[in-house]
C-alpha cells in the first residue's frame, strides 16, 4: 500500500515535472512571440512615421501646387484682360485708319480736280 502511495506521488510529480516543462515552453513560445508583435509594432510605428512626413511633404507640395495654380490663372487672367484692351485699341486704330484713308482719297480727288481745272486755264 505504502508502495502504491509512493507510486503514485511519483508519477504525480512526473506529471507535474512534464507539465512545468511544457508551461514553461509555452512561457518561451509567449515571450517571443510577445517580443515578434513588439518588434513589428516598433516597424509598423517607423513605417507609419515616414507615412506621415510623407503625407506632410505631399499636402505641402500640394498647397504650393495651388498657388502656383492660382498665380497661373490670375496671369492668364490678366493677360486675357490686356489682349482684350489690345484688340479694341487695334480696332480703333482700324477705324481711324480707314478714315484717314478716305480723307487723303477725298484729298487726292480734290486736287486731281483742282489740277484738271488748273490745266484747263
Amino acid at each position: 500500500k505504502l508502495d502504491k502511495a509512493v507510486q503514485d506521488k511519483d508519477n504525480t510529480i512526473k506529471e507535474l515535472e512534464d507539465k512545468i516543462k511544457e508551461l514553461e515552453k509555452d512561457l518561451e513560445d509567449a515571450k517571443a512571440d510577445d517580443n515578434k508583435l513588439k518588434d513589428d509594432i516598433d516597424d509598423l510605428e517607423k513605417e507609419l512615421d515616414e507615412k506621415q512626413k510623407e503625407l506632410d511633404d505631399a499636402k505641402e507640395e500640394l498647397g504650393k501646387l495651388q498657388d502656383e495654380i492660382k498665380k497661373l490663372e490670375d496671369d492668364v487672367k490678366d493677360l486675357e484682360d490686356t489682349l482684350k484692351e489690345e484688340n479694341e485699341d487695334n480696332d480703333k486704330l482700324e477705324d481711324e485708319n480707314q478714315k484717314l484713308k478716305d480723307d487723303n482719297d477725298k484729298l487726292a480727288d480734290e486736287n486731281k480736280n483742282l489740277k484738271d481745272e488748273n490745266d484747263k486755264t
